[in-house]
């Protein structure tokens, strides 16, 4: 499903990224750690990080991975009513390497280093059907969240391959 990293960056590669046993692309899912400094909200005061399903949805120039998308169990009570208009659910059923039925946050881009996705953090791709939709939640000019400049920054677009099934 569209351009690997390989594909965009060449030569440029980073060498963390050399020698993966699998190409990085949109739609790839990865469990990393998370901080606050991420943008991340953890409840308990002592964690400093938390380990997030992580969907690649974009690559900057420089060969950092960025997943606008990260994924939950549950939406916090406190979301209002913009952000869950951003919000959407996924199934295990569609998706065998989540746990549980759960929500993608497409409300805001969350960056990654290169060398957090890796041959053991990987998990698996995300359904073509939920890929497209998360996507075009990102993509929606209405989403008061995410900027044009941050679309074009991270390359965010929909693979041409990708469609709605």
């Amino acid at each position: 499903m569209g351009a690997s990293i390989k594909d965009i960056l060449g030569d440029r590669l980073p060498e963390c990224l050399k020698n993966l046993k699998h190409d990085i692309r949109i739609g790839n899912v990865y469990m990393i750690g998370l901080s606050r400094n991420d943008g991340i909200y953890i409840k308990d005061r002592d964690k400093e990080s938390i380990a997030k399903y992580f969907v690649v949805i974009g690559f900057d120039e420089m060969g950092n991975i960025y997943g606008g998308v990260v994924i939950s169990t549950d939406l916090p009570s406190s979301l209002t009513d913009k952000i869950l208009q951003y919000q959407y659910y996924i199934k295990v059923s569609d998706n065998n390497f989540l746990k549980y039925d759960s929500w993608v946050n497409c409300y805001q881009i969350i960056p990654s280093r290169p060398d957090k996705l890796n041959d053991n953090t990987f998990l698996g791709v995300i359904d073509n059907r939920s890929l497209f939709h998360i996507i075009n939640m990102i993509l929606d000019p209405k989403n008061p969240s995410i900027t044009d400049a941050q679309r074009g920054l991270y390359n965010i677009k929909l693979p041409d391959d990708l469609i709605c099934v």
